[in-house]
């Protein structure tokens, strides 16, 4: 597992500055020319480009068994919502953390997961059903699971949310044994 931190200093495309104690992959402020995303190869060429790539810290725990688990893209930006979710699914599997849909797109882009936790209100910029459609476009995403992690609860935000392409919505405040059952079953499947 690799952290990539992508900071834009040098027009449409992005360099990179190593990441420096962080558990999750973070890519910030990508300025895309004619908005459009680069191809998988001409960002890993560019990845490659660079020294600034550091391996990940581990959890602790046996390696190989530690890359069987499924792995989670967990997109939230309250940091005290994703160490709850974290919390809740360690056992369950590995995860990736983006705070913000042009991230979540981005990792998409660049690595297959077996399911994405969604939260809908991310802030400024694309939110998590726009992330969600942009998501369903990718090779490999189109029938993944992605659970919509929400405030919003009234039936017609629902049925929008659904209709975005998230397969399943969860209300917060979430509540542990009913999420971890779902993302149980949802993963294996896999």
């Amino acid at each position: 597992m690799i952290d990539y931190k992508f900071i834009n200093q040098n027009g449409p495309f992005f360099d990179m500055q190593p990441l420096q104690d962080l558990h999750v992959l973070e890519i910030v402020n990508i300025s895309l020319m004619d908005n459009k995303w680069p191809d998988k190869k001409e960002i890993l060429q560019r990845l490659s480009e660079q020294s600034a790539v550091l391996p990940a810290a581990m959890h602790p725990g046996d390696p190989v068994q530690e890359e069987c688990r499924p792995l989670v893209l967990v997109v939230e930006d309250n940091r005290l919502n994703s160490e709850l979710v974290r919390l809740f699914l360690k056992e369950i599997c590995r995860m990736e953390f983006a705070r913000t849909g042009e991230e979540a797109v981005c990792m998409a882009h660049l690595k297959q997961y077996n399911a994405i936790i969604m939260d809908i209100n991310l802030g400024p910029g694309m939110n998590g059903m726009q992330a969600t459609q942009v998501i369903r476009t990718l090779k490999g995403f189109e029938r993944i699971p992605i659970v919509a992690v929400t405030g919003y609860a009234m039936e017609s935000e629902k049925e929008q949310i659904l209709q975005a392409g998230c397969s399943h919505f969860l209300s917060k405040p979430l509540e542990k044994n009913g999420f971890t059952e779902l993302m149980r079953t949802l993963l294996e499947k896999k």
